[in-house]
């Protein structure tokens, strides 16, 4: 079961990194330097630690949640949209000074860049995604469209020695 979720996962990212390709390329031809990668449960293969099954054990990045451990680390009945999101990220200094902070302050977003709009292609890797049957799984809705965090290099090195956050990088082509 469990090679038979990462052949699937494999190829989820295959496919992932092709819709990619132009987004990617329009990133780089605003900075040479910027990196893009994967994280989350679509880079691990494991939803996060306080999404649990019915045998309270972690879930594969596209398995069923039964359970939550709320704030408080207290098990709750899981209700939420079952499915995986796509969650990218972009290590540019120079994209993440141009961005301004989502409303909730969390994060900087690329489709919140002053200087140039990367919305049209992210919208077109939207509409791909939604129209292809491998990527089947993903969360319906808002929260299944793909979404870009930018992350400085100083902020991705403190992930690095912290071991914070799983991620899978993405190469050009």
């Amino acid at each position: 079961m469990v090679l038979s979720r990462d052949a699937k996962r494999s190829k989820i990212v295959t496919e992932f990194g092709q819709e990619l390709q132009p987004l990617i390329k329009e990133i780089q031809s605003i900075d040479s330097n910027a990196i893009i990668g994967m994280r989350g449960s679509l880079a691990t293969g494991l939803k996060n630690p306080t999404k649990l099954d019915a045998g309270l054990n972690r879930v594969p990045f596209d398995g069923q949640v039964s359970f939550k451990l709320d704030s408080n680390g207290n098990l709750v009945p899981f209700n939420g949209q079952q499915g995986f999101d796509l969650d990218l990220f972009v290590i540019s200094d120079k994209l993440f000074n141009e961005a301004k902070t989502t409303q909730r302050g969390f994060f900087k977003d690329l489709s919140r860049i002053k200087s140039y709009d990367f919305n049209p292609t992210i919208t077109s890797i939207n509409q791909s995604v939604r129209s292809n049957p491998i990527f089947s799984g993903v969360t319906p809705g808002n929260k299944g469209d793909v979404s870009v965090r930018i992350f400085n290099s100083s902020r991705m090195d403190r992930f690095v020695q912290e071991q914070e956050i799983p991620f899978f990088f993405i190469r050009p082509e």
